[in-house]
């Protein structure tokens, strides 16, 4: 009965962690100079049990912010945020995570 009961859970974890994707895109503009918006692509049948979770924002190697989901409204998790003293040269890092499996970043150089 006991392996009965841990071949069941088992196998239903991994069910879960097959249908379980991170985001398929990540895309990051600059506008008006300090604002940073992100767009990640993450399509899902269920967006309340498998959405983005977290979006973290790495500025020259240093995370600077860090924004938590706790569903998705549609296919896309949008995000924009202001970055004080951005400029020509810095190297920013977005990357989105999937709160059941996995992650995508997008490295950005400022022109």
């Amino acid at each position: 009965m006991r392996k009965f009961i841990f071949c069941l859970v088992a196998c239903l974890i991994f069910v879960d962690l097959v249908f379980a994707h991170p985001p398929q895109k990540v895309e990051v503009f600059i506008v008006k100079k300090n604002i940073v918006d992100i767009t990640v692509t993450h399509p899902s049948p269920n967006l309340k049990r498998h959405y983005v979770d977290k979006i973290e924002i790495i500025l020259n190697r240093e995370s600077v912010y860090t924004q938590k989901f706790t569903f998705q409204k549609s296919n896309f998790q949008k995000f924009a945020h202001r970055i004080p003293g951005l400029k020509k040269g810095d190297v920013l890092e977005v990357i989105a995570y999937c709160n059941r499996h996995g992650q995508l970043g997008k490295k950005i150089t400022v022109e």
